[in-house]
């Protein structure tokens, strides 16, 4: 005679350790983004535009990284809104528009594992 089983999983517990795993990767990146991206940001001699970025928390598991002023979207794009005024030269070396996808090209290996091993530690393993 053999017996049936049934296992069920608890997938509340699941789901919670997902979502503190995502949660981790996203805050970990972010600030590892944040940090990477701080050098290739065009800087007047003031560090104006390198001092007002931040890193907002957007939903669960998801974080911006913001520079919220005019001169941050005069620089980012390399010009202005309207097209005008585009920018030449950026003159502190190393540095220039789209500044976070100069850094992820330069460190995508290294975010990968940033994320990764913080997905991890915050689910706990």
């Amino acid at each position: 005679m053999t017996m049936g089983f049934e296992i069920k999983t608890d997938r509340a517990a699941w789901r919670a350790a997902l979502e503190a795993g995502a949660e981790a990767a996203s805050a970990a990146l972010a600030e590892q983004m944040m940090s990477d991206s701080r050098d290739k940001i065009p800087d007047d001699g003031e560090h104006t535009l390198r001092d007002i970025g931040r890193i907002e928390k957007v939903d669960a598991g998801g974080h911006d990284l913001v520079w919220s002023n005019a001169y941050a979207a005069y620089q980012w794009y390399g010009m202005r809104v309207d097209g005008t005024h585009v920018v030449e030269n950026y003159t502190t070396p190393g540095t220039g528009k789209a500044w976070v996808d100069t850094a992820r090209a330069e460190n995508k290996e290294a975010w990968d594992k940033v994320a990764q091993n913080a997905f991890a530690r915050g689910m706990g393993t």
